[in-house]
């Protein structure tokens, strides 16, 4: 079975690794620029993935999935709130007790 073509986005994200990698120390130039050049051609997540198999995941990648997740919480709580709010500052319907 072949593995799932990547598009820009994957190329774009795995650069953004391998950048911040390098810049930490944790690759030689020459690695760098071999594993970009590699990452750049890449066509499959099956080459892609062995360049990053030996780094760490950056925090923010590993804390995103939990971060949208709190967001979509507090969002939906904001919205319910709105509502609340809106219904409670309107009118009464024509005909109610506040007319007679």
């Amino acid at each position: 079975m072949s593995s799932p073509r990547i598009g820009h986005t994957e190329r774009d994200q795995a650069l953004e690794r391998l950048t911040t990698a390098y810049a930490e120390g944790r690759l030689e130039e020459s690695e760098f620029e071999d594993r970009a050049g590699r990452a750049l051609r890449a066509r499959t997540q099956d080459e892609l993935s062995p360049l990053l198999a030996d780094l760490p995941v950056p925090e923010a990648v590993a804390a995103a999935e939990p971060l949208a997740s709190i967001r979509e919480r507090i969002g939906d709580f904001l919205v319910r709130a709105l509502r609340r709010a809106v219904f409670c500052w309107l009118p009464p319907p024509h005909g109610g007790p506040s007319e007679r």
